[in-house]
């Protein structure tokens, strides 16, 4: 298992990949919904993709459970502050993990999972995903970006992976036990690995008809 605090330093130029995280932000921010004004980055990291996706967003928080990831995010975000554990407030960065994240049910308008399922079992996964959907706001998205299926072994030893990649079938599974259903999937070639881009919408609720 990596000590990400020991990464945190050289991550961007190593296992980062700040061209990869660059790429897989500008996919992100084209689906990002219109009006979106709270976004939780997941597992953020140094804060790269979380940076890009301020422009158009009001509010993004960073959250990683590494502080020496955080860090680095922290100047990168909003006020370079630390974001209140009960709400996003005005952006910042705040230390959780995926599966018990720090903000409060029903107020965040998107979640953005970018290359953290792959690094956790499959119980995980289902958690954080289930954690996802209980963040967002009706009508909210869940944006998961991540490898598609792959046989390189390999990666369990020299880079941490517990999984190699998802098929698509399987995260439309995991994404509709938590209630979200997918809408977009869309796979980014160009690279080693094939990354994969879902998008999973959080049911609005519906009105009552008057009487």
């Amino acid at each position: 298992m990596l000590d990400y605090d020991l990464e945190a330093a050289h991550y961007d130029r190593t296992r980062g990949g700040a061209e990869r995280a660059r790429a897989a932000a500008g996919a992100v921010l084209e689906l990002v919904p219109a009006g979106c004004a709270v976004l939780v980055d997941v597992a953020c990291g140094t804060g790269i993709v979380s940076e890009l996706l301020r422009a158009p967003v009001r509010t993004v928080v960073g959250v990683d459970r590494s502080a020496g990831m955080l860090a680095l995010a922290r100047p990168r975000l909003a006020g370079g502050g630390d974001a209140g554990c009960g709400s996003p407030g005005g952006g910042g960065v705040a230390r959780g993990d995926a599966t018990r994240l720090p903000v409060a049910s029903g107020s965040v308008d998107a979640v953005t999972f970018m290359w953290l399922l792959h690094l956790v079992d499959a119980a995980t996964v289902a958690a954080a995903i289930a954690e996802a959907a209980r963040v967002l706001a009706p009508g909210g998205t869940l944006l998961v970006v991540d490898f598609a299926a792959h046989e390189r072994e390999e990666l369990r030893t020299t880079d941490a992976h517990i999984r190699l990649g998802f098929e698509d079938e399987v995260m439309a599974g995991w994404f509709a036990s938590a209630g979200l259903k997918i809408d977009h999937v869309e796979h980014l070639e160009g690279g080693e690995l094939t990354v994969t881009l879902w998008r999973g919408v959080k049911a609005a609720i519906r009105q009552r008809r008057a009487a």
